[in-house]
Protein backbone atom coordinates (compact mmCIF):
# COMPACT_ATOMS: atom_id res chain seq x y z
CA UNK A 1 0.00 0.00 0.00
CA UNK A 2 2.90 2.33 0.46
CA UNK A 3 4.30 1.67 -2.68
CA UNK A 4 1.11 2.65 -4.17
CA UNK A 5 0.86 5.88 -2.22
CA UNK A 6 4.51 6.81 -2.62
CA UNK A 7 4.02 6.08 -6.83
CA UNK A 8 0.78 8.44 -7.01
CA UNK A 9 2.40 11.34 -5.11
CA UNK A 10 5.34 11.03 -7.36
CA UNK A 11 2.99 10.97 -10.44
CA UNK A 12 1.39 13.78 -8.92
CA UNK A 13 4.34 15.73 -8.47
CA UNK A 14 6.21 14.94 -12.14
CA UNK A 15 2.40 15.92 -13.56
CA UNK A 16 2.64 19.23 -11.81
CA UNK A 17 6.49 20.40 -12.40
CA UNK A 18 6.25 19.39 -16.01
CA UNK A 19 2.81 21.39 -16.74
CA UNK A 20 4.99 24.41 -14.88
CA UNK A 21 7.26 24.01 -17.77
CA UNK A 22 5.36 26.00 -20.19
CA UNK A 23 4.60 28.49 -18.13
CA UNK A 24 6.72 31.91 -18.22
CA UNK A 25 7.54 33.90 -21.68
CA UNK A 26 8.24 32.73 -24.49
CA UNK A 27 9.36 34.73 -28.23
CA UNK A 28 9.76 34.27 -31.58
CA UNK A 29 9.52 36.20 -35.04
CA UNK A 30 7.40 36.08 -37.35
CA UNK A 31 9.02 36.81 -41.32
CA UNK A 32 6.53 38.18 -42.76
CA UNK A 33 8.00 39.70 -46.70
CA UNK A 34 11.45 39.57 -45.40
CA UNK A 35 10.79 41.49 -42.26
CA UNK A 36 10.75 40.47 -38.58
CA UNK A 37 7.83 41.18 -36.04
CA UNK A 38 8.83 39.66 -32.72
CA UNK A 39 6.66 38.29 -30.32
CA UNK A 40 6.54 37.51 -26.79
CA UNK A 41 3.42 35.43 -25.16
CA UNK A 42 3.48 35.45 -21.80
CA UNK A 43 1.81 32.18 -19.92
CA UNK A 44 0.44 32.22 -16.71
CA UNK A 45 -1.03 29.35 -15.11
CA UNK A 46 -4.11 30.31 -12.51
CA UNK A 47 -5.39 27.04 -10.90
CA UNK A 48 -6.29 24.66 -13.68
CA UNK A 49 -7.09 27.14 -16.22
CA UNK A 50 -3.96 29.19 -18.79
CA UNK A 51 -3.83 32.92 -19.20
CA UNK A 52 -1.84 34.19 -21.82
CA UNK A 53 -1.45 37.77 -23.39
CA UNK A 54 0.84 38.84 -26.42
CA UNK A 55 3.73 41.47 -27.06
CA UNK A 56 4.40 42.91 -30.01
CA UNK A 57 7.52 45.40 -29.12
CA UNK A 58 7.83 46.49 -33.01
CA UNK A 59 4.33 47.75 -32.65
CA UNK A 60 4.52 49.07 -29.14
CA UNK A 61 2.02 46.61 -27.82
CA UNK A 62 1.94 44.82 -24.49
CA UNK A 63 -0.57 42.78 -23.08
CA UNK A 64 -2.69 42.03 -25.04
CA UNK A 65 -5.21 38.90 -23.70
CA UNK A 66 -5.30 35.94 -25.39
CA UNK A 67 -8.84 34.44 -24.65
CA UNK A 68 -8.71 31.01 -24.89
CA UNK A 69 -4.93 29.07 -23.66
CA UNK A 70 -5.11 25.16 -23.58
CA UNK A 71 -1.84 23.03 -23.06
CA UNK A 72 -2.59 19.21 -23.20
CA UNK A 73 -0.12 16.27 -24.62
CA UNK A 74 2.52 18.71 -25.38
CA UNK A 75 0.31 20.45 -27.91
CA UNK A 76 -0.50 24.46 -27.19
CA UNK A 77 -3.18 25.96 -28.35
CA UNK A 78 -3.91 29.98 -28.54
CA UNK A 79 -6.80 32.24 -29.73
CA UNK A 80 -7.85 35.22 -29.79
CA UNK A 81 -10.92 35.85 -31.60
CA UNK A 82 -11.20 39.42 -31.57
CA UNK A 83 -7.71 39.45 -33.59
CA UNK A 84 -8.43 36.74 -35.91
CA UNK A 85 -5.38 35.06 -34.41
CA UNK A 86 -4.60 31.21 -33.65
CA UNK A 87 -1.55 29.19 -32.79
CA UNK A 88 -1.14 25.68 -32.48
CA UNK A 89 2.40 24.14 -31.74
CA UNK A 90 4.14 21.32 -30.33
CA UNK A 91 6.33 21.93 -26.92
CA UNK A 92 9.28 19.53 -27.36
CA UNK A 93 11.05 20.86 -23.95
CA UNK A 94 13.14 23.56 -25.27
CA UNK A 95 10.98 25.30 -27.53
CA UNK A 96 7.34 25.33 -28.72
CA UNK A 97 7.58 24.92 -32.69
CA UNK A 98 3.82 25.87 -34.53
CA UNK A 99 1.89 27.84 -36.96
CA UNK A 100 0.92 31.39 -36.26
CA UNK A 101 -2.14 31.93 -38.19
CA UNK A 102 -3.89 35.68 -38.61
CA UNK A 103 -6.76 36.74 -40.65
CA UNK A 104 -6.15 33.49 -43.36
CA UNK A 105 -2.31 33.85 -43.31
CA UNK A 106 -0.45 31.21 -41.86
CA UNK A 107 3.19 31.21 -40.84
CA UNK A 108 5.29 28.80 -39.15
CA UNK A 109 6.58 30.47 -35.53
CA UNK A 110 9.44 28.79 -33.33
CA UNK A 111 8.91 30.40 -29.59
CA UNK A 112 11.85 30.02 -27.24
CA UNK A 113 11.84 30.86 -23.33
CA UNK A 114 12.40 34.14 -22.74
CA UNK A 115 15.34 34.59 -20.18
CA UNK A 116 15.64 38.24 -19.63
CA UNK A 117 13.75 41.23 -20.70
Amino acid sequence: MKTKVLLFFLFVSFQSLFSQEIQGSWAGSLSIQGTQLPLVFNIQKNGDLYQTSLDSPMQGAKGIPIKETTFANNELQLAAPNLNLKFSGHFNGTSIEGTFVQKGGSITLVLTRKLTD
